[in-house]
């Protein structure tokens, strides 16, 4: 049985939740990136964070695209910690940059508010319960083949929890192991953790092959 521990920020990682993993898909389209959840560690990914030290942290994980795609939506798994009491309405942001040598680079699409919904999947981590996020783009994303980050955070405000993303097992055909965080938003500086997080994305089956075609023909 593993116990709930809680590890400080510092060079090896950032904030995070430490405490088993099937796939199926859960975004619509053509799955071609999977990280599954591992339910082994989480790390915080709100701009409210009591469990903090600078009371901020967000997350960006990488992927790659194996070839041009259409993206509008992306499932994540997070919890609340540590009293299990989710927002009435989550208040997610979705930052997606373009790849600086390794690093985040530009922002490439934001959105605020993103439209979501959350399942609760009947596993318990940290004494709190492991909710499967479905993350929609109000404006799909044309993105060609390369490698991108994605930036995803909540903002709990005066709620008494605190989100995490929790991490999964490494994509082996379109992930790059490691991640990124940062303490202050908008981010100054990307820390490299070595975690990777629970995270689906599809290319959209509203993509028509010969060149992103919006209303294709049947």
């Amino acid at each position: 049985m593993k116990l709930k521990k809680l590890i400080i920020a510092s060079v090896f990682g950032s904030m995070s939740l430490t405490a088993m993993a099937g796939t199926s898909q859960f975004c619509s389209g053509d799955l071609i990136f999977d990280q599954p959840p591992n339910q082994v560690n989480g790390n915080f990914i709100d701009l409210s964070c009591s469990s903090c030290g600078t009371g901020v942290q967000v997350i960006a994980e990488n992927f790659i695209i194996p070839s041009d795609a259409l993206i509008e939506e992306f499932v994540i798994y997070a919890g609340y910690y540590d009293t299990n009491t989710p927002l009435a309405t989550d208040l997610w942001t979705v930052n997606i940059h373009e790849d600086n040598g390794g690093e985040p680079g530009n922002i490439i699409y934001t959105e605020d508010l993103v439209s979501s919904s959350r399942e609760v999947t009947g596993v318990v981590l940290f004494g709190v319960d492991e909710y499967r996020i479905n993350l929609s783009l109000q404006t799909p994303q044309a993105l060609t083949m390369g490698t991108y980050w994605v930036e995803i955070h909540n903002d709990t405000g005066a709620n008494a929890d605190d989100v995490f993303w929790e991490q999964g097992d490494l994509d082996q055909m379109n992930g790059v192991d490691g991640s990124r965080f940062a303490t202050e938003y908008p981010v100054a500086t990307w820390n490299t953790d070595p975690g990777n997080f629970a995270l689906q994305i599809c290319d959209s089956d509203l993509i028509f092959k010969n060149g992103f075609d919006f209303n294709p023909t049947p």
